[in-house]
């Protein structure tokens, strides 16, 4: 199973791994581009809390697994990329 199949079975947010999102977050007010493999929107702290416990137990298999918040993009040092998972939090939260 993929990564977001794994996580849909219980992640209540939206997941999104079109070309066209990954697009629109990978790059913030940096210079920088990565293009996350998954854009996560949680729908509450619980989403977050189930996700990071799934990083959690996936890392020992997948060492490259990571969690990135996004808020508004606004970085100027690249800190809000990852070619992980990133999670926006501008919509529920």
């Amino acid at each position: 199973m993929n990564l977001r199949g794994e996580i849909r079975g219980w992640f209540r947010g939206e997941i999104a791994d079109e070309k066209e999102t990954r697009e629109q977050y990978n790059h913030d007010a940096s210079i920088f581009e990565v293009e996350p493999e998954l854009v996560l929107t949680p729908t509450d702290a619980e989403d977050i809390k189930e996700l990071v416990s799934f990083v959690r137990e996936k890392k020992a298999s997948d060492a490259t697994l990571s969690i990135t918040p996004r808020a508004a993009g606004t970085c100027m040092s690249g800190g809000s990329l990852t070619s992980s998972i990133l999670i926006d939090l501008t919509r529920h939260m």
